[in-house]
């Protein structure tokens, strides 16, 4: 089907709750949100929702093109507008800041306490000092490149299965994330690349606030992917090393 909406349909089938603190995986949230956010052609249109024996289903409408692949700046304003949106009720908080970082981080951790690199890993974590989010909003919790779609319309997110009331700077940094450009187009961001993204995003004072607490959502991502790891998915294994060369940590091999 040719333009910016088609009859194609999406059904999405939800697997049953992991323990991942990360990215919880919320079908009602999903629902709420593309609900909300449709209308202003930041999301697909959800039209029908539903339970069967194997859990939630949604479906809604394809948004045709391919997944995000360069120019920082338009995903910038892209997330710039999702965050002046009214948030609906009864999302999840993600309050932000290095406390909440860490939180994240040494969860991911703990079921690894005997891996020699998740001792690395302890022993790696920034000194970072950040309060909670001084105005929240409502953000994606996972734009990565996978869930950005360059269609008929510009760039829109799909895939807000984890949603939530919070700070703007988890987006940004989420983004800017080695270990997810690598995972989705083959390669990080470059220097350049992040300095343009966070200068068109439209909340300076924002920008600068992931700009600080990058060095720990670096390290907090490579807990995500040591832990990925151990769990099987060995396409973490690069995600790890880049975000771990992010923090300037090197001569982990014999840990890996």
């Amino acid at each position: 089907m040719q333009g910016a909406e088609t009859d194609d349909v999406v059904i999405k089938l939800y697997a049953a709750q992991a323990s991942n603190t990360l990215f919880p995986n919320d079908p009602g949230a999903e629902l709420t949100v593309l609900e909300a956010l449709s209308p202003h052609r930041l999301a697909p249109e959800p039209f029908a929702s539903g339970i069967v024996s194997t859990g939630s289903w949604l479906a809604y409408r394809h948004y045709p093109g391919p997944t995000w692949q360069a120019g920082v700046k338009a995903v910038a304003r892209l997330l710039g507008r999702v965050h002046a949106c009214a948030a609906p009720r009864g999302l999840r908080v993600v309050s932000g800041g290095s406390a909440d970082l860490v939180r994240q981080g040494t969860e991911l951790l703990a079921p690894l306490a005997a891996d020699p690199m998740a001792r690395v890993l302890q022993s790696a974590k920034p000194q970072v000092s950040m309060p909670a989010a001084p105005a929240m909003c409502l953000i994606h919790g996972d734009p990565v490149p996978g869930n950005l779609v360059d269609g008929p319309d510009g760039l829109r997110l799909i895939d807000w299965q984890c949603p939530a009331w919070g700070d703007p700077a988890e987006d940004l940094l989420m983004f800017l994330s080695p270990a997810m450009q690598l995972l989705y187009c083959g390669r990080s961001l470059s220097i350049r690349e992040q300095h343009d993204f966070l200068a068109a995003y439209p909340d300076q004072d924002m920008a600068r606030r992931a700009r600080l607490l990058q060095p720990l959502a670096h390290w907090r991502m490579a807990c995500y992917c040591l832990n990925r790891l151990r769990n099987g998915a060995t396409d973490y294994a690069a995600g790890l090393r880049a975000e771990l060369a992010a923090l300037g940590v090197s001569d982990i091999g014999q840990h890996q």
